[in-house]
C-alpha cells in the first residue's frame, strides 16, 4: 500500500514537472500569452487527443445551435440566412488552414452556442410578444466610419460622453440586450426592468472579468473593452454576419471574398437586426414611448460600416457620419498588428503568417475605402464631419466642438467637463502602462509597436490609385505618420 502511494506521488510529481516545463515553453513561444493561459492550453491538449467534452470535435454550427435551443427550450431562429453565411466564411480554405488553440476552440463553441445563439433565439422570441418595440424611432443615428486604427474608437469614445443628448451601446447591453422580463414596460414594471438589467450586466461583467483572470496580454493596448463602456457594432450584427470573435479575424482579413459571395439583401438583414437591438434597448429603459421620453441619438462605431454604405443608408437612411482620416500607411501596419493580436487569442502561433496579413489587409483596407468614399461624397456635406487625425489627437475638445458646430447641435459646459475628466485618466492608465514597461526592465515592447516591414510591406505597396486617390483628397500626405 505504501509502496503504491510511492509510486502514485512520484508519478504525479513528474506529470506536474512535464506540464510546468510545457507550460514555460508555450509560454516563451508567445510571450504575449499569460502562463496560466499556456497552462491551461497544455492541461486540454489530453481531451483533445482523446476526442472529450467540448474538444470532441472542431467548431460545428449545428452543434451550437443545438446546444443553443437545449438552454433555451426554443427553437425559432428567425430567418436561417445567417447560417449560410457563417458557413461561408467556415469553407474559406484560409479558415480550414487555421488550427485552434484548445482554450480558443474550448472559447469559441461557448461563444456560439451561450453567446451568439442563444441571443438570437431570445430576442426572436422578445419580438413575438407584440410589444410596440418596431414602432421606436431610431433617428438620425451617428456613424464612426473609417479605417480601423485611424482613431474611430477614441472619437467614439469622447463623442459617447455626452449622455445628456447621446446615448452609445456598451459591452454588456450587446452581449446581453434581451431582457428576462416579459410584458410591456411602464411606470409599475420600470423597477423590474431595472433589476433585470443589472442581473445581465452583472453577469456580463462576471464573463469578462474571468476572461481578464486569465492574464492574456495578446490585446493590450490594441483594444480597449470592457463590460460598461462603448463597444463596436460588430457584437450584435455577429446575429446575422460572421463577426463572433472566432469567425472575426478570417471574415475580416477575406472581407472582399465575403462579401462577393453573398448578397446585398443579407447585408441590409444584419443592419435590420441590429437597428431591432437599438430599438430594444430604447424600450427597456423607457426611451421613446411616447413624445414626453424621446430616444437619445444613438453614437455607434465600427470600420466594418465602411465596407456597408449602400446598405447601412437602406436601414439607416438619415444616419450622420464622422470619419477620421490618417495616413494609411500608419493605418496599415496597425491594423496588421491587430490583425495578429485576433490570430493569437484564438489559433496557434505556429500557422499564424504575418506576410498573409499583411497582404489580407493591403487588399482591405483599399476595399474599405473604395466602399466608402463614393458613399459619402455623395451625401449633402452636412451628413458627414470630416476629422483628421493629427487634429483629433493634438486638441480632441476642439475637434468634438467642430464636430458638433458641423451638425448644429448643442455643445454643453458640462459635456466639455466629462471630456476633460475622461482624457486626464486616460493619460494617466497610459503612463502608468509606460511606467510598467520601464519597471520591467525592457523585456516588454512599447505601446502597440508595428511596422510595415515586419508583416513583409513596404511604403512603395501602397502606390495604387485608390489609395493615392484617397491621400489627395484629405491632404494626408502632409500628415505625420
Amino acid at each position: 500500500m505504501i509502496n503504491a502511494l510511492g509510486v502514485c506521488a512520484s508519478a504525479s510529481i513528474v506529470c506536474g514537472g512535464i506540464i510546468l516545463l510545457l507550460s514555460l515553453r508555450r509560454k516563451h513561444a508567445n510571450p504575449k500569452t499569460s502562463f496560466m493561459m499556456a497552462f491551461i492550453n497544455i492541461c486540454l491538449h489530453p481531451f483533445r487527443v482523446f476526442q472529450i467534452g467540448l474538444l470532441k470535435e472542431p467548431i460545428a454550427l449545428e452543434k451550437a445551435m443545438k446546444d443553443a435551443m437545449s438552454e433555451t427550450k426554443l427553437s425559432d431562429f428567425g430567418d436561417m440566412n445567417f447560417v449560410e453565411n457563417y458557413k461561408k466564411v467556415s469553407e474559406f480554405p484560409f479558415f480550414k488552414s487555421l488550427n485552434f488553440t484548445n482554450l480558443g476552440l474550448v472559447l469559441g463553441k461557448l461563444e456560439l452556442s451561450a453567446g451568439l445563439f442563444t441571443r438570437r433565439l431570445l430576442l426572436v422570441d422578445y419580438f413575438k410578444q407584440g410589444l410596440p418595440l418596431e414602432s421606436i424611432p431610431v433617428e438620425t443615428p451617428l456613424f464612426v466610419v473609417g479605417i480601423g486604427r485611424s482613431g474611430t474608437t477614441f472619437i467614439h469614445r469622447l463623442l459617447s460622453l455626452d449622455t445628456e443628448y447621446v446615448r452609445s451601446p456598451i459591452l454588456w447591453e450587446l452581449v446581453s440586450p434581451v431582457p428576462g422580463v416579459k410584458g410591456e414596460y411602464n411606470e409599475e414594471t420600470r423597477a423590474e426592468f431595472e433589476k433585470d438589467r443589472k442581473k445581465r450586466a452583472d453577469t456580463t461583467r462576471m464573463q469578462i472579468h474571468y476572461r481578464n483572470s486569465l492574464g492574456d496580454e495578446t490585446m493590450d493596448h490594441l483594444h480597449e473593452y470592457d463590460s460598461d463602456i462603448p463597444e463596436e457594432c460588430i457584437v450584435a450584427m455577429s446575429d446575422e454576419l460572421p463577426l463572433s470573435s472566432c469567425f472575426l479575424y478570417n471574415c475580416f482579413s477575406h472581407m472582399t471574398d465575403f462579401v462577393k459571395s453573398i448578397s446585398s439583401s443579407r447585408i441590409v438583414a444584419a443592419y435590420r437586426t441590429y437597428k431591432r437591438i437599438l430599438q430594444l434597448l430604447s424600450y427597456q429603459v423607457g426611451e421613446g414611448l411616447n413624445s414626453s421620453s424621446p430616444p437619445k441619438r444613438w453614437v455607434v462605431k465600427s470600420p466594418i460600416h465602411s465596407f456597408f454604405m449602400k446598405e447601412l443608408l437602406e436601414v439607416f437612411p438619415d444616419a450622420k457620419f464622422v470619419w477620421p482620416h490618417r495616413n494609411p500607411q500608419r493605418c496599415l501596419s496597425s491594423h496588421c498588428s491587430l490583425m495578429r493580436g485576433l490570430h493569437l487569442m484564438n489559433y496557434e502561433r505556429d500557422c499564424l503568417d504575418l506576410s498573409t496579413i499583411g497582404q489580407c489587409m493591403l487588399r482591405e483596407n483599399q476595399h474599405m475605402i473604395s466602399k466608402c468614399q463614393p458613399v459619402v461624397e455623395s451625401l449633402p456635406p452636412e451628413r458627414c464631419a470630416h476629422v483628421m487625425y493629427d487634429d483629433l489627437i493634438g486638441d480632441p475638445i476642439d475637434t468634438v466642438r467642430q464636430i458638433y458646430a458641423h451638425f448644429g447641435w448643442k455643445y454643453t459646459p458640462q459635456y466639455e467637463e466629462k471630456m476633460k475628466q475622461y482624457l486626464a485618466q486616460d493619460k494617466a492608465k497610459r503612463e502608468a502602462v509606460k511606467a510598467s514597461f520601464k519597471s520591467s526592465g525592457g523585456q516588454r515592447k512599447a505601446l502597440n509597436q508595428h511596422n510595415l516591414e515586419e508583416f513583409g510591406l513596404s511604403p512603395s505597396d501602397m502606390d495604387t490609385s485608390v489609395y493615392h486617390s484617397y491621400k489627395q483628397r484629405f491632404k494626408l500626405n502632409r500628415l505625420k505618420l
